[in-house]
């Protein structure tokens, strides 16, 4: 966001580094929001479209070789190596690539247990992923949806002002974000509940910047409230509720 707003180059490449940090500790997990913050800065910068690749080209290198950098120097350290868990060929490689890479993509799990599909994060399983995110997910997508909804009609009415480059960049970026996570949740084999919490963040944005922008608390223009979208409101309520009484029982989807 800091790059997208001053063209600065080094911010690009901090960006990168980061994630690259971010995947020495939850390696290809920790990469879902990658393709959602290239798109923002791809829409919202100010830069030239060259300049712009050749930033992400910096960034990409930046995050590669941060990212790598501790797999890199286990493997050419001297000495005798102890055999990562889950490896195959007693590298760290096939670890991160395969065992904890890839391969979790391929794992097949049993139906009880919340096997892959559009409903899974959804659905009641042991797993419990419908109490675990699919409460989250479901108003995200609800309001999301209903203020993009909103928007569009309010614009095709004329009544509604055009969207600036970064609002709508914005609003691209956290719908990739949560296409990205709950198409890669939804169909991956072995999905642990922990694996989830890279969804969460681009959840909250979807549920902050809809209820917000239905509430009438953030006009685009930014120069007066915009007036509140009561009937969206409502059916984006409706639908969370509905999914509330369907997954919990009846006290508590009150609550």
């Amino acid at each position: 966001i800091r790059a997208a707003k001053s063209g600065a180059r080094g911010q690009v490449v901090l960006a990168g580094v980061a994630l690259g940090l971010a995947f020495n500790v939850k390696l290809f997990e920790a990469l879902l929001a990658a393709p959602a913050l290239l798109a923002f800065y791809a829409l919202a910068s100010p830069v030239p479209r060259m300049r712009k690749l050749g930033d992400a080209a910096l960034a990409t290198a930046a995050m590669v070789a941060v990212g790598l950098s501790w797999a890199v120097v286990v493997s050419v350290a001297p000495g005798s190596h102890p055999f990562p868990i889950g490896s195959t060929d007693g590298t760290v490689w096939n670890v991160i690539f395969v065992f904890n890479g890839f391969g979790r993509a391929g794992h097949s799990v049993a139906t009880g247990a919340g096997a892959p599909g559009l409903l899974r994060l959804f659905l009641t399983s042991t797993w419990q992923f419908d109490v675990l995110i699919g409460c989250v997910l479901v108003p995200a997508l609800a309001l999301g949806a209903a203020a993009v909804a909103a928007a569009v009609s309010g614009r095709l009415r004329g009544v509604s002002a055009r969207w600036r480059a970064p609002e709508r960049a914005l609003a691209i970026m956290i719908a990739l974000w949560v296409a990205v996570g709950f198409g890669v949740f939804s169909s991956m084999g072995t999905l642990h509940a922990r694996y989830v919490e890279a969804l969460a963040p681009g959840l909250a944005a979807a549920l902050g910047c809809g209820a917000a922008a239905l509430a009438g608390l953030y006009g685009v223009d930014r120069t007066r409230r915009a007036v509140p979208r009561i009937g969206w409101l409502a059916l984006a309520l409706a639908a969370v509720g509905a999914y509330a009484f369907a997954i919990v029982a009846a006290p508590v989807a009150w609550v």
